[in-house]
């Protein structure tokens, strides 16, 4: 799946949201379709950070350095073949911790952590999640460990949470956590299978 999915997913969930707004009123299908743009905006990450990781898996560069010839003591630029590290930024984490403070800003009833957090505590039981949900699953990690208090400020840091009480407490503890959702994961992601099975999503694929 590409970004350009994404984009599709994001327009097909509005015309699945608007199909539920009749069965469930029009409160419900706007929450709901909200909900399900957080969760692909999350996949939409998931995707951006696996691109980061190719990108820059070749962490070495070929490069030359100054050198002398000890024998007639002239200076002179010899090619050599050595490798080091890229120097570490911090722009990654930063842009990182932007993308998922838009999620947060569309995620107003804490839906997507919870989803987050409902599928990370069915990965950890050996349930089969669906590709989507394997793919948010991958931002966190096989085994997501405790959030530093500090961090618990920050959107990456919630969301990171989210899936630590998952892995950890199971899906009671999610549904009692994040109780201002009132849609479940199983709800939400099949919205988004909905919105990924929509003739006009298959034609531009």
């Amino acid at each position: 799946m590409r970004l350009s999915h994404v984009a599709v997913l994001v327009c097909a969930l509005g015309w699945v949201a608007a199909q539920d707004a009749y069965t469930q009123g029009v409160v419900n299908g706007a929450t709901l379709a909200l909900a399900g743009t957080a969760v692909v905006g999350l996949g939409a990450i998931a995707i951006k950070q696996h691109q980061n990781r190719n990108r820059y898996r070749n962490r070495y560069r070929y490069n030359a350095y100054p050198s002398y010839n000890y024998y007639n003591y002239d200076p002179y630029y010899q090619q050599q073949q050595y490798y080091y590290r890229r120097r570490r930024s911090t722009e990654p984490e930063d842009e990182l911790e932007r993308d998922f403070e838009k999620i947060m800003a569309q995620d107003k009833g804490q839906c997507g952590m919870r989803v987050v957090c409902e599928l990370e505590a069915q990965a950890a039981s050996g349930a089969e999640l669906s590709d989507f949900g394997r793919l948010i699953v991958s931002l966190f990690g096989p085994t997501p460990g405790p959030v530093p208090a500090a961090a618990l400020d920050t959107a990456h840091g919630r969301y990171g949470y989210a899936a630590y009480v998952g892995f950890k407490s199971g899906l009671a503890s999610c549904a009692e956590l994040y109780s201002s959702c009132q849609f479940g994961s199983k709800t939400i992601m099949r919205l988004v299978q909905a919105s990924q099975t929509q003739p006009a999503a298959a034609e531009n694929l």
